[in-house]
């Protein structure tokens, strides 16, 4: 294709009023979007937070048929009503309206996520273009994939972090940061900022707070480490020094801006025991935790709880089929908040290269399809510890770990983008990691570093010896097709609990679903006249939703007077220290707590859960 053609096409691209692209697909790359820009720090407003949160759920789960939240937790009451006000809107409309929201809000957003071939081209990962060009057909994927080590500076102090490994990672915005770790069979519980741009370490140094939920990290191996939005993160357990261990499964709120941790509640019948090794993901609200080694047993299990931040509350999750069995130093992910995927991991006698699936909505347990790398015809060795990080194209990383012959030297891409659809998972083999990248270890962590599934970081390890190696990975998705124009993927609208259960079944045993429903495009002549009207009809949920959060709002400052005219009634009969936490609880909602926040359309508001406040 000539250059000349090329420009014309990305000029053409450039123009336009939104992609050519059919739903579902339109609607994956939407969502994808928002969900990059919460990552980024970048923040849509509440209003927008709130009408985008009840088109996706409309999408994901349909009608609303959860119960109505208590009128005192206003922020969840608002969210359910959000969400039961779109009533029986179908999932194809909501899916129209998510689009069209974010195109009101932010113009030209689909240009600010491209990924392009060699053409100019665009291609979609997860949710996307597919390459089934035809039934019967063959259709390929690789990666390509290069390794980058990288030299990193101290910061003003002068100290570099020690080498490690088990240790946690996150990246937020242009910074990395590792927490705690195993280095000389110590525990660490010190915390390192990477600037990504000038690769120079600072050492954060946790504050204390004299207040009684509030602590310092404490020591910490083999714990998980959830990004909630923002600058805060959730920790999830770990394994520790032996005057810090307890019974339970402890949970912690760290805030790396002000460097400050909270110890949370443990609320529920059923506390997991202590344990470290085991893997976690958030889902909305809820930190969904599988397997580990107990830390006080060394007996390996594969229960799945369930923390809700909300309430503080554990549940020990009830599923169906065939668990993965015991296991620790595996990782999980999860896909389009539907699907929890566990892979690998092990125990001192054997390790694991096994893949499963939870569907959230069944609660079901499978093992789906999975194909073997199309240009080597490999699949992935048995292996524990090795590094995971799942990126924004959807596009699962596997690297290094070991099983109990030896290291593994390689590193895979798992494409779970047809997961949903025909309940398959593609391996492809991004080669041999050689030995001068020092990722051919257990216990590294691995993050990715931008918003579009290109860049990863990899950091620390043990191979013998602890490492401190820093190490990029660069990553291009390439898709290839045989027989025909490529053409976009057909995915079945889930229309209900019992017949998207009866779909992946078919998925599981290898026959595609037939599609329950698209949306086709719209023509070019009718475009206008057709965002008018949807323009007309958000206008409409919008206003509705706006007239719901106030009756909300109205109703939080009613109960709080009251509890206030009760509490200037009784005040002889009660305690001081009850009637100033009612004034406290009363000035939350009156003076600077949600409701301020939300009429002033600044920080905080109703979906402040996503960024992780509480």
């Amino acid at each position: 294709m000539s250059s000349s053609l090329v420009s014309s096409l990305r000029l053409q691209r450039a123009s336009m009023a939104s992609p050519t692209m059919e739903y579902p697909d339109k609607f994956h790359k939407a969502k994808a979007y928002v969900q990059a820009s919460r990552k980024r720090g970048e923040e849509l407003a509440d209003e927008t937070q709130l009408v985008l949160y009840a088109l996706d759920r409309q999408v994901v789960d349909g009608p609303c048929r959860e119960p109505k939240p208590s009128a005192w937790n206003a922020r969840e009451r608002a969210l359910w009503q959000a969400w039961d006000h779109l009533g029986q809107m179908s999932r194809e409309e909501a899916m129209r309206l998510y689009v069209k929201q974010l195109e009101i809000d932010v113009p030209r957003w689909w240009s600010q996520v491209p990924v392009e071939d060699e053409l100019g081209q665009e291609i979609i990962v997860n949710g996307g273009y597919d390459d089934d060009v035809g039934v019967g057909e063959a259709s390929a994927s690789s990666c390509e994939c290069s390794f980058e080590l990288l030299r990193a500076q101290p910061g003003a102090s002068g100290a570099l972090p020690k080498p490690r490994y088990e240790h946690g990672s996150l990246c937020i915005g242009s910074k990395a940061y590792v927490i705690g770790g195993r280095w000389g069979g110590r525990y660490l519980n010190d915390c390192w900022s990477l600037d990504l741009p000038t690769r120079t370490w600072s050492e954060r140094k946790w504050r204390q707070v004299d207040q009684s939920n509030k602590t310092v990290l404490p020591a910490l191996a083999a714990a998980s480490y959830l990004h909630t939005g923002g600058f805060k993160c959730v920790v999830m357990g770990g394994h520790t020094k032996p005057d810090d261990r307890t019974d339970d499964l402890k949970v912690y709120k760290v805030d790396l801006s002000s460097m400050e941790v909270e110890r949370c509640d443990s609320f529920g019948d059923n506390i997991p025991s202590a344990r470290g090794g085991h893997a976690s993901v958030l889902v909305r609200f809820q930190v969904y935790v599988f397997g580990g080694e107990e830390t006080n047993t060394k007996k390996l299990r594969n229960d799945l709880y369930v923390y809700d931040l909300h309430s503080s509350t554990w549940t020990l999750a009830e599923t169906k089929g065939e668990p993965p069995s015991p296991r620790s130093a595996h990782s999980m992910t999860v896909v389009d908040d539907k699907y929890i995927v566990v892979f690998g991991g092990g125990s001192v006698s054997r390790c694991f290269n096994d893949l499963y699936v939870l569907d959230l909505q069944s609660m079901e347990w499978f093992q789906p399809d999975i194909v073997e790398d199309a240009v080597s015809g490999l699949l992935p060795e048995p292996r524990a510890g090795h590094a995971a990080a799942m990126m924004s194209n959807g596009s699962w990383v596997i690297v290094g770990g070991g099983n109990n012959v030896r290291a593994c030297t390689d590193a895979f891409v798992m494409d779970l983008s047809n997961l949903g659809s025909q309940g398959r998972g593609v391996w492809i083999s991004l080669g041999e990691l050689g030995g001068d990248v020092m990722l051919s270890c257990e216990g590294a962590t691995l993050v990715e570093t931008d918003t579009k599934g290109t860049r990863a970081l990899a950091y620390g390890g043990y191979d013998g010896k602890y490492l401190d190696r820093l190490c990029a990975l660069h990553l291009r998705m390439r898709k290839t097709a045989t027989g025909s124009e490529k053409k976009p993927r057909e995915a079945p609208l889930e229309v209900g609990r019992e017949e998207a259960s009866a779909g992946q079944g078919q998925s599981r045993s290898g026959e595609p679903s037939e599609p329950s429903g698209t949306v086709a495009p719209a023509s070019a002549g009718s475009e206008h006249s057709e965002l008018a009207a949807l323009k007309a009809e958000l206008a409409a949920v919008k206003a509705k939703l706006k007239q719901e959060t106030q009756k909300s709002m109205r109703l939080v400052v009613e109960n709080a007077e009251l509890k206030q005219m009760l509490a200037d009634l009784e005040e002889d009969a009660l305690p001081v220290s009850t009637m100033d936490g009612g004034k406290a609880q009363d000035d939350e909602y009156s003076n600077g707590g949600v409701a301020a926040d939300h009429q002033a359309g600044g920080g905080g508001g109703w979906l402040s859960y996503i960024t992780g406040e509480s």
